[in-house]
């Protein structure tokens, strides 16, 4: 394990030194962007953040405590395969390095080391990119009883099916913990309560979650090609709608290598995954409703009938989409590789991504790009909703101490939004990745409005929440109604089971 103790820095002088190190004359060289990791080509970015920054004087009202060396373990592994993350470094870099975001996180952690003197290290799980194995392991340690971590990362879903075995602590139960505080994503806190527990946590412990928020990126300058226009007003007006996402992008398509064939290496105005669920979040499909008992099916409404039909007919009817699903190659391209490209390439008007993918995939990228959030389903939606997920942390049952483990993750989580958000969000994305001042407006809004699904996180591939993983899967299929009645004692099974494993946990 990697135990590092440091004298802390007050955040506003570890930003200030930053600003010195990359304007003085002996300040690292900029570097090119090509050769380089993720971010590491925004050393150089000044971090426009005062010591009045809100951030830094927002209190977190934690009491000033001295742990006397304990050391704070988070358990997790080298999740590298999508474009995630490498996050047992990532958690705790060793050292600073001279990159903006690593070294916010490497402050953040020496900050609440110093404060409580104690330290902060990661438990790697050695299971690498098999989230299946890391879980399990994550079981089998918390059922022995033994104390090897004190918090551990999840999947999404596989971390809520252990949650479903009363394998970790509500966390409305751990001390400290201050869902009222801005490193807590309310949206998320309410879609993933349930009888009064949440057992999944999400907040800004770590910039997985504004990584992870889904949006669409459009290439300007295909745009000014077909006399389109942005439709930066419309978002702003609050009528950006799938319907004009639809009209933008429907007649779209050139036969780019003129072989007459629809293929790969054409020009598209819509290129996605086909069994994306980010669409029912976006268009409040109501799937699950939440209830005093729990939650019930709710999908069987004229609203999904309406979305499925509006998916179908755009996806599969239009000339302007190519939206294969899991599993087909295009262009021998596997499909998330096959869409970075064509965006990439300026063979896509529009694609969906998430935010992370403007750091990660889209940094040397010679387009240029805006960014709109995900479309609401017509003008009478109170708001936009952006479709999210994110490496969520989960407290043992076993934890000897839950006021001990709720002191230090809020902490990280308070210097997290303090520290690290705004080295992520306000330099990496805003300042370097994002192409005009409209982006960055749209960045605001599409993050302010994430949005965790229960009924993508909880039904275990069992549910509706991921159905057009059958429907619009290898046989597309606009039948949603013969696929409900096939699916619904199955999915009532799956309801049932998390009713009954809240109510059991509840008492």
């Amino acid at each position: 394990m990697k135990y590092i103790k440091a004298t802390a820095i007050l955040p506003f002088i570890f930003i200030a030194a930053l600003i010195f190190s990359s304007c003085s004359p002996g300040g690292k060289e900029p570097v090119d962007a090509e050769t380089q990791n993720p971010g590491e080509d925004i050393s150089q970015d000044i971090v426009e953040t005062t010591a009045e920054d809100p951030r830094l004087t927002m209190s977190d009202d934690l009491p000033e405590t001295d742990l006397s060396g304990f050391v704070f373990r988070i358990y997790t592994h080298n999740y590298a395969a999508g474009g995630h993350a490498d996050y047992v470094d990532d958690y705790c870099p060793e050292s600073q390095i001279g990159e903006v975001i690593s070294d916010s996180v490497y402050m953040r952690n020496r900050t609440v080391e110093e404060r409580f003197n104690c330290g902060v290290t990661t438990v790697d799980s050695g299971t690498g990119n098999d989230i299946s194995k890391h879980s399990q392991n994550i079981k089998k340690t918390v059922m022995s009883g033994d104390d090897a971590f004190d918090l551990a990362l999840e999947h999404c879903i596989l971390g809520c099916n252990l949650s479903l075995e009363g394998l970790f602590l509500n966390l409305y139960d751990i001390p400290h913990f201050n869902f009222d505080k801005p490193w807590w994503y309310k949206n998320t806190n309410d879609e993933m309560t349930v009888m009064g527990q949440m057992y999944m946590g999400s907040n800004a412990i770590f910039y997985s979650g504004i990584a992870q928020t889904w949006a669409l990126y459009v290439n300007k300058s295909l745009v000014a090609d077909f006399g389109l226009e942005m439709p930066y007003s419309d978002v702003f007006e609050g009528t950006w709608t799938i319907d004009k996402l639809i009209a933008l992008t429907k007649d779209v398509y050139v036969d780019t290598n003129g072989d007459s064939l629809r293929d790969g290496s054409d020009t598209y105005g819509f290129v996605a995954l086909s069994v994306e669920s980010n669409f029912f979040t976006a268009l409040e499909v109501p799937i699950l409703q939440k209830t005093e008992a729990g939650v019930e099916i709710t999908v069987n409404n004229e609203r999904t009938f309406a979305v499925i039909e509006t998916l179908y007919d755009w996806f599969y009817t239009t000339q302007g989409c190519n939206t294969p699903t899991y599993g087909v190659k295009v262009d021998g391209r596997d499909v998330y590789d096959y869409v970075h490209w064509a965006f990439s390439d300026g063979r896509a008007l529009v694609v969906t991504g998430m935010v992370g993918d403007a750091v990660k995939h889209y940094r040397s990228a010679d387009v240029s790009y805006g960014l709109l959030p995900y479309p609401k389903y017509d003008k009478n939606q109170k708001s936009y909703r952006s479709f999210a997920n994110d490496e969520f942390f989960v407290v043992p049952n076993t934890a000897p101490d839950p006021s001990r483990t709720g002191l230090v993750t809020e902490a990280l989580a308070a210097e997290g939004y303090r520290q690290i958000y705004p080295a992520y969000y306000e330099v990496a994305l805003k300042k370097k990745y994002m192409h005009d001042d409209e982006s960055v407006q749209m960045l605001d809004i599409i993050v302010n409005s994430r949005n965790i699904a229960f009924s993508y996180t909880y039904d275990n591939w069992q549910g509706y929440g991921h159905m057009l993983n059958d429907i619009f899967g290898a046989k597309p299929t606009r039948d949603f109604a013969s696929y409900y009645e096939k699916r619904l004692n199955s999915v009532q099974k799956r309801v049932d089971q998390i009713n009954k494993a809240f109510e059991n946990m509840k008492k």
